[in-house]
C-alpha cells in the first residue's frame, strides 16, 4: 500500500473514507436494514456497498452520494455549508434552510427541503427583487454569485 509523505499507511483521504464508510454502516445498522437492501436504495450492487462501508478510494463519489441519502445522513450542518463551502464551487444540493435569505424568498418551502443548484437559482431570480441586500451574508452572497455565474445570468446581489 502506498504511503503518504508523514510514512502513514493509509494518509488523510483513506482515514477520511473509512470514517465515512464506518458512518454508512453506523447509520444503517440503525435504520436495520440489510447491506442488500441499501445497496438497492443507492442504486449500487452489494459489493460496491460493501466496499464503500470498507472506505475504498476505488468507488465513485456518486455512489458515495447515493449511499449517504440512502442511510438518511447527506444533509449537510448549515454551519459547514454555509461557512466553508469553496468559492466558485457550487454544490449538487442546497438546503433551504442553510441559506437565511434563500429561505425568506422561498417563505412556502420547508427549512429542511433540498434544491438543485437550477432551483435555487431560479428561486433567487423569481423573487430577487424581494432579496435583502442589507441581510445577505458574505457566504450567500458567494453562494448567489456562483450560482448566476455557472448556471446563468440575472442575480445581483
Amino acid at each position: 500500500m502506498k504511503s503518504d509523505e508523514t510514512g502513514d499507511e493509509l494518509g488523510a483521504d483513506g482515514r477520511w473514507l473509512q470514517a465515512l464508510g464506518a458512518r454508512l454502516r453506523e447509520a444503517r445498522v440503525a435504520w436495520g436494514v440489510s447491506a442488500t437492501s441499501a445497496a438497492q436504495t443507492a442504486g449500487v450492487s452489494r459489493m460496491t456497498w460493501h466496499r464503500m462501508e470498507a472506505g475504498s478510494p476505488s468507488v465513485a463519489a456518486g455512489a458515495y452520494a447515493r449511499a449517504l441519502d440512502a442511510v438518511g445522513i447527506a444533509d449537510v450542518e448549515p454551519s459547514v455549508a454555509t461557512e466553508t463551502r469553496p468559492v466558485g464551487m457550487i454544490p449538487t444540493r442546497i438546503r433551504i434552510g442553510d441559506w437565511p435569505e434563500l429561505a425568506a424568498l422561498g417563505w412556502s418551502l420547508q427549512p429542511d427541503t433540498v434544491l438543485t443548484p437550477r432551483e435555487a437559482l431560479a428561486v433567487y431570480e423569481r423573487n430577487g427583487r424581494h432579496l435583502d441586500l442589507t441581510k445577505v451574508s458574505d457566504a450567500e452572497r458567494a453562494l448567489i454569485e456562483d450560482l448566476r455565474e455557472g448556471l446563468a445570468d440575472g442575480v445581483h446581489p
